[in-house]
């Protein structure tokens, strides 16, 4: 769920003569806090500012396919439907969304949100209907969960093969396996608690998943080596 302050900004003209009826002021699809009514702005000239603040909430699909080193992409799109490009034009103030009141977030580092203009025509209406599509671009911090999750697994993933020379005699090779295999379980079980839901399996799961099956071998051959 992404949450996202955006003050919305009005232009527009008017010609009414003093005494007529303001017209309504435009609606949006977001939250407004109660305190947050603002007022609309009237120059000498006809032109007609409006600003309101809103926060709107959006949900995204997340890939974690290369967890814990994925980046995301959240496109967050702004339009009208029920005002054509003749009553009402979306254009962004900039090539990117200002990231100036940006809090900072200690799993997620935003790379940025570049914002792309459509003018789009439907089959019903003939006037056009444009939109703003800002895409929030974040890229997962990994240094936590190398140093507390990656390393561990994968320097218990290189005692596995040691399970292979070991000689079947020595009676440390059950052993061995055992602890591995044990260990890889808790690191796994670590490893789903840290990561988000979602469709794909992450790399990471694949690897540890054939480290195991790499000591059940290695236990299997044991009795096998013993008996020959």
């Amino acid at each position: 769920m992404v949450a996202t302050g955006c003050p919305l900004e009005g232009r527009g003209s008017d010609s009414r003569h003093p005494g007529d009826s303001a017209p309504p002021a435009p609606e949006a699809d977001t939250q407004q806090p109660a305190s947050a009514s603002t007022n609309v702005v009237l120059r000498h000239d006809g032109a007609v500012r409006w600003d309101a603040p809103a926060i709107t909430r959006s949900s995204c699909r997340v890939v974690v396919a290369a967890f814990p080193f994925d980046a995301q992409r959240c496109g967050l799109t702004f339009g009208s439907w029920t005002h054509g490009g003749h009553q009402l034009d979306m254009r962004p103030r900039g090539d990117a969304a200002s990231l100036a009141d940006f809090v900072e977030n200690v799993e997620w580092r935003v790379l940025g949100m570049p914002a792309r203009r459509r003018v789009l025509t439907y089959g019903c209406c003939s006037e056009p209907y444009p939109d703003v599509t800002f895409t929030l671009l974040l890229r997962r911090r990994a240094a936590a969960y190398v140093c507390n999750l990656l390393l561990p697994c994968v320097l218990i993933s290189l005692l596995a093969p040691l399970a292979f020379h070991l000689p079947a005699d020595s009676g440390e090779k059950v052993s061995l396996g055992v602890t591995v295999l044990l260990a890889l379980t808790v690191f796994q079980l670590i490893l789903v608690e840290s990561m988000p839901p979602a469709e794909s399996v992450p790399l990471i799961a694949e690897r540890g998943r054939g480290g195991t099956d790499s000591i059940k071998g290695a236990l299997s051959s044991s009795p096998l080596v013993t008996i020959t």
